[in-house]
């Protein structure tokens, strides 16, 4: 279970954390994936706010590959599902 530290109101602080620790296995693991994971770590966790990741993920990797599953009209609709 992670805690906010009082005076950096981070959720915890990577820098910080001891080589070896499982928590700082898990969140090197974490941000060397996908930019939009990258992103949630900072946003979640470190409570960063990173507009030009956040801006990185329609252009690249698995927040792309999501969105050119749109239609050109710009709706995800098929049947049903379309819009009105």
């Amino acid at each position: 279970m992670f805690y906010r530290n009082k005076n950096t109101k981070k959720l915890f602080d990577y820098k910080n954390l001891k080589k070896g620790t499982h928590t700082r296995q898990i969140v090197t693991q974490l941000l060397k994936g996908d930019i939009s994971i990258r992103y949630q770590v900072h946003r979640d966790l470190f409570l960063t706010e990173q507009k030009d990741m956040l801006e990185r993920i329609s252009k690249e990797g698995w927040g792309m590959t999501f969105l050119e599953a749109r239609h050109p009209e710009g709706h995800w609709g098929k049947a049903f599902y379309n819009p009105k």
